[in-house]
């Protein structure tokens, strides 16, 4: 049995999410997801995935959009199921379309092991989202599906 929390995989995931500023509604994200070990308790992460910010439902709320991004984030395991992340953003749309904006993304979640080759993990994150994309920081929780390279 390996000793070390941080492993190599690969998964889906997907979650919830909501701006700070008023006028949007609860929105959506999905991501492939690679974890990249470094060491026993490091690892890279880099996300490709697709947000969803819903529009308010009054007519005074700001409208919706759809954005893509990259993020490469470190990924620290403080404990065995315990971790932190951060990193930089590079986001492409929104409601001008082909837009490019850099942001980043910081969070703090709990890998739990299914067997030996296969993890849910569960993620609490603020995003904070390029001015062109004008929803400023949002909060969010995301569910991941990741197969792990080696076993546990």
């Amino acid at each position: 049995m390996y000793s070390q929390p941080a492993r190599t995989s690969i998964g889906i995931g997907a979650g919830i999410n909501r701006p700070f500023k008023s006028g949007y509604g609860l929105g959506r994200d999905r991501v492939l997801q690679a974890n990249i070990r470094l060491n026993n308790n490091l690892a890279l992460m880099p996300l490709l995935g697709w947000e969803t910010i819903a529009g308010g439902k009054n007519i005074n709320d700001r409208s919706g959009f759809d954005a893509g991004f990259l993020n490469l984030a470190a990924k620290y395991f403080v404990s065995k199921n315990v971790f932190t992340y951060a990193g930089p953003s590079v986001y492409v749309g929104g409601s001008d379309g082909g837009v490019v904006g850099l942001g980043g993304s910081a969070g703090a979640g709990y890998n739990w092991n299914l067997d030996d080759y296969s993890s849910l993990e569960f993620s609490l994150r603020a995003d904070a989202l390029p001015t062109h994309l004008q929803a400023g920081t949002l909060i969010g929780l995301r569910v991941a599906y990741q197969f792990n390279f080696k076993p546990w």
